[in-house]
């Protein structure tokens, strides 16, 4: 049975957060990224998102709407990427992410991100 995964795009003001994946970590280290993981066996979505991001940032974030599911063959993985409100919080990095930022949607749509990020953010249609 596959691994279900989530992915956040949490909207701050304008802005989007993006984490750059530590070198220490097994899938696609050094890389841009958004906030999640793996849920835990039996864990809801909403469930799943709240922990993730709480590790990962340590803010708290409120589900908005699904923006698209996905498939990993790969890495044997069901996922779905979601926008998310912040709700509060300052960002602080578990040892999974050395960097971040905030970035306005547009900057990301047109950046040197990973194709996946990119259209996400543009499904948003911000």
């Amino acid at each position: 049975m596959p691994v279900r995964a989530i992915k956040a795009i949490i909207l701050k003001e304008g802005s989007i957060l993006i984490l750059r994946k530590s070198d220490k970590v097994d899938i696609y280290p050094g890389q841009w990224d958004l906030p999640g993981g793996r849920l835990d066996p039996g864990e809801s979505w909403n469930e799943g998102l709240s922990r993730e991001v709480r590790e990962e940032t340590a803010l708290e974030v409120t589900f908005i709407r699904e923006i698209r599911t996905w498939q990993s063959l790969k890495w044997d993985t069901i996922g779905k990427t979601v926008a998310c409100d912040y709700v509060s919080g300052e960002v602080q990095l578990s040892w999974e992410h050395t960097e971040y930022y905030w970035v306005v949607p547009e900057n990301i749509i047109t950046g040197d991100f990973p194709e996946w990020i990119r259209n996400d953010v543009k499904s948003l249609g911000l």
